[in-house]
């Protein structure tokens, strides 16, 4: 039987991916993409691909699927064969505690320097960002957004609960932050 190749990415967060030695080693994805193999019986292997070249590795055949990405992400959804959500995310907005009350909706933003995953699409605030009410600024990972969010660099930090509750956990820092509990 031949072998499914799945990639993934650096720029993938913790949970959804942890990399030991250039291989996947655990997460979100790992579960998920073991769990429907065992159950069709297919065998496959994960393939480390940055983001920008998944599009080109699908076309090359050097992977066969991508995950942890939306049709929203991609330049020409219509190129990809979609499965139904494995799961649902939410966007959430982290700022510091001490900005809370003044920084708790979207229009509060404006203004403001608000912290994002390259790529990475924002629907609610695309409209925003395209006429430089909300300034953007990407970064690769979620671990420098909230590095430069503790320092003021950044106002606040947009990002899925997900990763946000594991990276404020993992660097010990529940005390600094507000999460808000909604999607922007």
């Amino acid at each position: 039987a031949e072998t499914l190749k799945i990639s993934f990415s650096r720029s993938n967060p913790e949970p959804y991916v942890f990399i030991d030695k250039r291989e996947l080693s655990a997460g979100v994805l790992k579960e998920i993409v073991d769990a429907i193999a065992k159950q069709s019986g297919v065998r496959v292997s994960y393939v480390l691909v940055s983001k920008r070249n998944q599009d080109e590795g699908i076309k090359q055949g050097v992977i066969d699927g991508r995950c942890l990405i939306n049709p929203s992400e991609v330049e020409n959804p219509e190129d990809y064969q979609w499965s139904n959500a494995l799961y649902e995310e939410e966007d959430v907005l982290i700022v510091r505690k001490e900005d809370a009350a003044k920084l708790n909706n979207i229009t509060a933003l404006f203004g403001h320097k608000v912290g994002t995953i390259r790529s990475h699409s924002y629907p609610e605030l695309k409209p925003y960002f395209q006429n430089n009410s909300i300034e953007r600024v990407e970064n690769k990972k979620l671990s420098n957004n909230m590095n430069q969010l503790k320092f003021g660099i950044l106002d606040a930090v947009i990002d899925t609960k997900l990763s946000v509750s594991h990276c404020i956990q993992k660097k010990n820092m529940e005390d600094k932050f507000i999460v808000s509990h909604r999607a922007i």
